[in-house]
């Protein structure tokens, strides 16, 4: 368990840096950070959603885990950069603290 666990969280990391570098390129932008990953929070349920044993189960939240590390990176720079400057501040927050609320909802579910 703790495997499946750990492994998301390193892949997060990597997921933010891989984020980093695709948004800075000319050609890669944070939307598009954003639209891939959730083609990969997709490809990851998948693989877990079929998962046999710990191996296919560890890869499908390692996919997860970069997806989590690149939006995580991105989307608070596009909300900050598409919002009106009146709500900013607030959107910004809103974003952090609903993640934070559904950490909080999972860790009392699980």
């Amino acid at each position: 368990q703790e495997i499946i666990v750990s492994s998301t969280v390193a892949a997060a990391a990597v997921g933010s840096w891989l984020s980093g570098l695709l948004q800075s390129s000319q050609h890669f932008g944070r939307k598009s950070a954003i639209l891939s990953g959730g083609v990969l929070f997709t490809i990851g349920a998948l693989v877990m959603g079929l998962a046999n044993g710990l191996p296919s189960m560890t890869s499908g939240r390692v996919i997860v885990g970069v997806a989590v590390g690149m939006v995580a990176h991105a989307v608070p720079i596009y909300i900050a950069e598409a919002a009106p400057p009146h709500l900013r501040g607030m959107l910004v927050v809103m974003n952090s603290s609903m993640i934070v609320f559904g950490q909080v909802i999972a860790s009392l579910v699980c």
